[in-house]
């Protein structure tokens, strides 16, 4: 999609697709060695992919406990798919348990 659609390079599309599908900066990085891109492109997908894992830790739990309190499993296994790097899916996992408990108990 990255190369067919937005026109990226294969150089940039392959860190790109496996930093966001895979598991984030170590699959970016990974995938910029194996391909041979210049050192720059892993370093920018995988401050992409950091800056997009917070914004989805400050997001994601919010829409998690007003649209799925009533069902923590599939709020729990949506963010853990979700968010792509461990620490923040850790992360937005926590906050997302306190937000479902603390509407649960009013």
């Amino acid at each position: 999609m990255a190369r067919k659609w937005f026109g990226f390079s294969r150089e940039w599309a392959a860190p790109l697709a496996s930093g966001i599908s895979i598991c984030g900066v170590s699959a970016a990085i990974a995938t910029g060695s194996a391909i041979r891109s210049r050192p720059v492109v892993p370093v920018i997908v995988s401050s992409l992919v950091v800056i997009f894992a917070v914004i989805e830790v400050l997001i994601l739990p919010f829409l998690a406990q007003a649209f799925l309190s009533n069902e923590p499993l599939v709020a729990a296994a949506w963010i853990g798919l979700s968010v792509k790097t461990d620490g923040a899916a850790v992360a937005a996992g926590g906050i997302t348990e306190a937000l479902i408990l603390a509407k649960s108990s009013r």
